[in-house]
């Protein structure tokens, strides 16, 4: 039997004001020293992350995640206002991957935060990439380099 886990006590208002916030706040400046030229300042996205739209609302990030996959045990109100912040989160990850730098992060993320791209029930639970090598069979008598091409003309 699946342990109970606390019910969130923030109101489907609240998680979308809550996710509003947390989104805004990844906005941030930098400053760039161009080779040539003045040093100025521009704005940036920090990548937002599961475990960061999960302590916006208070709980972790195992908690976020038995909320999103024991339906149940919310009102359907709340329920949607989580899926709604999760999927933009997923929206961003998802964007990060046509990003040349970024692009293996946001795999991994929407592979195991996400469910994207795996068909396996293990999605999420870190299993072994496993690959099997099998040998080439040889026969007894087959050469076993390519013999030197001739241009004789015999």
């Amino acid at each position: 039997m699946p342990m109970p886990i606390r019910i969130l006590s923030l109101s489907a208002e609240e998680i979308e004001a809550r996710a509003a916030e947390y989104f805004a706040s990844r906005i941030a400046k930098r400053k760039v020293y161009p080779r040539d030229g003045e040093p100025y300042e521009e704005e940036y996205v920090r990548p937002p992350t599961f475990t960061g739209l999960a302590r916006a609302f208070d709980i972790s990030r195992m908690t976020l995640w038995s909320y999103l996959h024991r339906r149940e045990d919310l009102p359907p109100e709340t329920l949607r206002a989580l899926t709604r912040a999760c999927d933009e989160l997923g929206e961003m990850v998802e964007e990060a991957l046509y990003n040349r730098e970024t692009h293996q992060g946001a795999r991994f993320s929407l592979e195991v935060n996400h469910r994207h791209g795996r068909e396996d029930d293990g999605a999420g639970q870190g299993g072994a990439f496993q690959q099997t090598i099998v040998a080439p069979i040889v026969e007894a008598d087959a050469p076993l380099a390519i013999p030197k091409w001739s241009y004789d003309d015999d």
